[in-house]
């Protein structure tokens, strides 16, 4: 079964992080030899609970992720601006809250950078300027963070308790499964040592699974997509070169958005594509009043096995600030016709606008035609952009004629 994720729902204001300290240094002291590092490594750590324990047979060490939480909030907040502290962060709300907690943390880490980089944000840069000893807890999160979203379930049935796979489940029932077809009795013995659910049973609870859950699943990746975007771009803007990657994350995403999109479609449900950031080729590039731990109280209704209540476009919208790249503005462009459309069916502003987004890759004269239905007849694109022709015609000759 995939890692475990929990839903505890609270006030918590992100912006808090992102504030600076008073004083001379608006990012505070650097705190590597302060105890609370080891705390929050201690707080993190966990044993393989697959490993053999030997002779000492005692319960396998597991993370405390509500204690590391807490104690990176207190140090964002109250002591030092740390990119590995964030990082920190990053992970255990990753693992407290699932796909939820993606687009936030991320966008913290690219919003940290952008209000501090020049100011000292910890870690420091080597006096000669080079960003490797600042941006190395940044390459630690591209390449931890695919691991653990492959870990992270994508799919709610059954129960009670409800049972949720994950993508790393999903892949290794695949190799198992081609591995039966070469050798079908050493398969069937790996497969009752191993305990690992088969493809029939995952691709059941997907099929059980309620739409509401993947679609908000299928949301949240596209939010993270851009947040992974924007630190892109911050990186690139800070660091140049230097620049650390962000494509394990970034594939890594794209691949577990496809196999959602891949489950709504199994249902006879169309994911809607938001943006063009979830498409391939493109490596540039929370509100934040999230829930206690920077989630908002939506996760629970789209974990609820039933699919009774919550709406997935009803997502709390993590970001914030100004917008940054192309993308982005077209992804709130859909969420704000979306929005409309559940709470002004009758208003034609929100059709308007997805049909405007249809345009968003065409070239303008496929979209005269489009428009235009292929006749030569400007008075019909002119109406529909909201100018009287007549009118205009008229100016237009008006001033020839002077």
């Amino acid at each position: 079964m995939s890692a475990e994720t929990t839903t505890t729902a609270g006030p918590f204001d992100a912006t808090l992080s992102l504030q600076p300290f008073p004083g001379e240094s608006p990012v505070g002291p650097s705190l590597r030899y302060d105890p609370v590092y080891d705390a929050i490594r201690e707080a993190r750590r966990q044993d393989d609970p697959s490993l053999p324990m030997g002779v000492w047979q005692s319960a396998p060490k597991r993370a405390d992720w509500d204690l590391a939480i807490r104690l990176c909030r207190e140090v964002l907040e109250q002591r030092s601006k740390d990119l590995q502290v964030a990082c920190w962060l990053t992970e255990a709300l990753l693992h407290r809250h699932g796909f939820a907690a993606l687009a936030p943390s991320i966008r913290l880490l690219a919003d940290l950078c952008e209000a501090f980089w020049d100011d000292g944000l910890h870690p420091e840069m080597d006096e000669d300027g080079d960003v490797g000893a600042r941006v190395a807890p940044l390459e630690w999160l591209n390449d931890k963070l695919p691991t653990l979203l492959q870990t992270l379930p994508l799919t709610r049935s059954g129960g009670p308790p409800p049972v949720g796979h994950s993508f790393a489940e999903y892949e290794n029932a695949q190799r198992n499964q081609l591995a039966a077809v070469r050798d079908p009795r050493g398969v069937v013995a790996a497969l009752a040592r191993s305990g690992g659910p088969t493809l029939v049973e995952i691709e059941a609870s997907a099929q059980a699974t309620p739409v509401a859950f993947h679609r908000a699943h299928h949301d949240w990746l596209g939010q993270g997509l851009v947040a992974i975007d924007i630190l892109a771009a911050v990186l690139d803007e800070r660091c140049g070169r230097q620049a650390p990657g962000v494509t394990g994350l970034r594939d890594t995403c794209l691949a577990l958005q496809a196999w959602v999109d891949t489950a709504l479609r199994a249902k006879g449900e169309e994911p809607v594509v938001m943006f063009a950031a979830a498409t391939e080729g493109t490596e540039s590039s929370g509100d934040d009043a999230m829930a206690e731990d920077g989630l908002g109280p939506a996760y629970d209704a789209y974990a609820d096995p039933n699919g009774t209540t919550g709406d997935p476009a009803d997502a709390p919208m993590f970001g914030g600030g100004p917008i940054r790249t192309r993308e982005e503005a077209y992804f709130w462009l859909a969420e704000a016709a979306d929005f409309l459309i559940r709470h002004e069916p009758h208003s034609p502003t929100p059709y308007v606008i997805h049909r405007a987004l249809s345009w968003a890759n065409m070239p303008l004269h496929e979209v005269l035609m489009e428009v235009s239905r292929g006749r030569n007849d400007l008075s019909t694109i002119f109406d529909f952009l909201g100018f009287n022709f007549a009118e205009l015609s008229q100016q237009k000759g008006g001033k020839s004629g002077t």
